[in-house]
């Protein structure tokens, strides 16, 4: 989570930028993200001033007094080399889509948020899972894509994957195996593994 008594922190960004160049990676997946006006959002964009990085995300309000702070929203960090970003309007404050191009590879990037099943808001996560396989199912089948979900917990569970022989044939699915550190599993991950399988 990216964030500092409802609004986004300085210093909290520029260590997130620190740690993602130091490990090489060029974009980074932001949950649980908060802000509170436009002013909280200039923080962040302040912070990135002078960087390669940019800031993919929206302002998200508090529905009622009392809700919790830090709840929901998503966001990306995207670094200049990743490629040209095209962001996609997504209605959920929990999901997040941007295509990245880079030479003759796009690669779809998902940020999903899923409340915990015990949230009093548990009715986010099937507007956000229709939104989602709608989503799925407008890329194109050639697209590749990555989606991730802090909350969605998937431990060892295997995806399906396909051979071109399999397409053809489609009488024989394949399965993934996955090792994990994370042995965990939880009906928000079975969910989103179930929407990527299914497309």
């Amino acid at each position: 989570g990216l964030h500092r008594f409802g609004a986004a922190d300085e210093a909290v960004v520029r260590r997130v930028i620190e740690l993602a160049e130091k490990e090489g990676v060029w974009v980074v997946g932001v949950q649980e993200l908060w802000f509170k006006n436009k002013r909280n959002l200039a923080e962040v964009t302040r912070a990135l001033k002078g960087t390669p990085w940019r800031w993919y995300g929206k302002i998200r309000t508090r529905r009622k007094r009392g809700d919790k702070k830090g709840s929901g929203g998503v966001g990306m960090f995207v670094h200049e080399k990743a490629g040209h970003v095209i962001e996609h309007k997504c209605r959920s404050d929990g999901l997040m889509w941007i295509e990245i191009t880079r030479g003759d590879v796009a690669l779809n990037v998902v940020n999903v948020y899923l409340v915990p099943a015990n949230s009093t808001r548990y009715t986010h996560n099937e507007n956000a899972m229709k939104e989602l396989e709608g989503m799925l199912e407008r890329m194109s089948k050639d697209k590749r894509v990555v989606l991730g979900d802090w909350n969605a917990r998937i431990g060892d569970m295997p995806s399906v994957v396909f051979t071109e022989q399999d397409v053809e044939e489609m009488e024989e699915e394949k399965e993934y195996s996955r090792m994990s550190v994370d042995k965990v599993r939880n009906p928000a991950g079975k969910a989103v593994l179930d929407a990527m399988n299914a497309h």
